[in-house]
């Protein structure tokens, strides 16, 4: 930040008077300079109460996108648990007068805003998770044993004002909503002070903290041995030879001791495993740090797509190896076939939600280069109905059928069945609703929850009619170990 710097207040006074009539919420922000500031650093600043998130983007999984998106102390926190959710505001709490998703869809239709230019796509709105358990709100299926206490099934911040950083032109956008109501003028004066103190906050030096002395991470401890896991397995494939489901991801939960900083691992995370999606998200007691291959489902205007990513190639160590992996992954006959049925699930999904007609697919099975591995990789892309609000494209893809199974209902239902644990957070979705009624989520089953003095994390396999326990315990193994790398790392960089 550039001390001494009085930026413009976009919009002034008087323009803001104009736009926010009828009661409509208009985003109020001024630009710094920051060409000395990085995100990670800025959230270092901002990060002084219970609640804070982080979210930051790679295209094509080689270099950074243009805007990463960071904020704290909300304006309200929405928590549920089961059937239960209860509203956070300040120090008062109060219980949901419905059931979750009721009131989740009370709290993200809002009011009309007004879209100004210059401002990414989110600039405002609610930020957060949906974990594995959210799944029963749009299933009605019963609640199942975890195993032991967990954390709340969903969790979103509301934010209050976000920081913005535009990779490209080195600045910073600190932005934040007001409505004008009766007194636009008072809205907008206090949207100001609501932007000059969050400035003042970045613009404070802050040194890094000093080394601390932080144990060394034990092996993990796998919610299933190698001979429960195989059990699993098989009784996946029996469902699978009965017609069930056509396919069943079964996953098993890593979990060490950890008493290092959830900051010093989502900087581990950048760097170990950087990815389209890299979110930090603090969220009271708990904190969840990691990233993601690609979307789920966003809506953008007036359309919704759904990224469909399968199959996995490490990263070829010349030109001529990494062309004869990618010709692996788009010839092979089970990366084919797999990938083809989750694309055919995700053009179903999004036909639930979408203007007959409109989807369709875009980049059949193109390979995608990311920092460690190679992906097949597919869009899904259509219209939603007018009547479609965030939660109906939601319910329609949600969880990922990577991450569960073909069909949906069938495989969470199997599930809940093979698996002894609730995976919480880390077997759902990460992302932000914004003020406008668009939405961006990823799969959060590359992401460790940070609780209790304790790592926890999903490592999962698809099992298929011919697929052997072995094969897929060596699956697990090979998704655990990036985020174990990840926890090694951090432990690292905290020492």
């Amino acid at each position: 930040m550039r001390a001494g710097y009085d930026p413009p207040v976009i919009p002034g006074c008087d323009e803001f008077r104009a736009l926010a009539a009828g009661g409509r919420q208009v985003p109020v922000y001024r630009e710094v300079p920051a060409d000395h500031e990085t995100p990670v650093s800025a959230f270092r600043k901002i990060d002084d109460g219970k609640y804070a998130f982080l979210l930051e983007s790679l295209e094509g999984g080689e270099k950074w996108a243009r805007f990463s998106m960071l904020g704290s102390r909300p304006r309200r926190v929405f928590v549920a648990r089961g059937d239960r959710c209860e509203i956070i505001e300040g120090d008062v709490t109060r219980a949901g007068a419905g059931p979750p998703l009721v009131e989740l869809q009370a709290l993200l239709a809002g009011q009309p805003a007004v879209a100004l230019p210059g401002l990414p796509r989110f600039c405002g709105g609610a930020v957060g998770y949906l974990g594995g358990g959210a799944a029963r709100w749009f299933e009605r299926r019963p609640a199942t044993a975890t195993g032991r206490p967990g954390p709340p099934d969903a969790v979103l911040l509301v934010t209050g004002v976000v920081t913005v950083f535009d990779h490209v032109a080195h600045t910073v956008k600190v932005v934040t909503y007001a409505r004008g109501g009766s007194a636009p003028e008072a809205a907008w004066a206090e949207a100001v002070e609501r932007l000059d103190a969050e400035i003042a906050r970045l613009e404070v030096p802050q040194a890094w903290p000093a080394s601390s002395q932080v144990a060394t991470a034990e092996r993990p401890v796998s919610s299933l041995t190698p001979e429960r896991f195989a059990s699993a397995v098989e009784g996946a494939r029996a469902h699978i030879r009965a017609g069930d489901v056509l396919q069943l991801t079964l996953a098993r939960r890593l979990s060490v001791p950890a008493q290092v900083p959830a900051f010093e691992v989502y900087r581990a995370v950048r760097r170990t495993v950087p990815s389209p999606y890299g979110f930090l998200l603090r969220l009271g007691g708990f904190c969840l740090a990691g990233s993601a291959p690609g979307s789920l489902v966003r809506r953008v205007e007036d359309g919704m797509e759904a990224h469909v990513l399968s199959g996995a190639r490490p990263r070829g160590r010349g030109a001529e190896e990494e062309q004869r992996l990618e010709e692996e992954l788009q010839t092979g006959e089970r990366e084919r076939a797999a990938h083809t049925l989750l694309v055919d699930q995700a053009r179903g999904d999004l036909g639930w939600a979408a203007e007959p007609g409109s989807v369709g697919t875009r980049g059949w099975l193109e390979v995608e280069r990311q920092s460690r591995s190679l992906h097949l990789g597919s869009s899904v892309r259509g219209r939603p109905r007018q009547d479609a609000g965030p939660l109906d494209l939601v319910r329609a893809v949600f969880p990922a059928g990577g991450d569960c199974g073909v069909p949906r209902a069938r495989a969470l239902e199997l599930i809940d069945r093979l698996e002894p644990v609730s995976h919480g957070p880390c077997t759902g979705a990460v992302g932000y609703f914004d003020q406008r009624g668009g939405l961006d989520l990823c799969s959060s089953a590359r992401s460790l929850l940070l609780a209790d003095g304790r790592a926890d994390w999903s490592a999962g396999a698809v099992i298929a009619a011919d697929t052997g326990p072995e094969a897929a315990w060596r699956e697990t193994e090979d998704r655990a170990r990036d985020l174990w790398l990840v926890l090694q790392r951090a432990t690292g960089a905290a020492r």
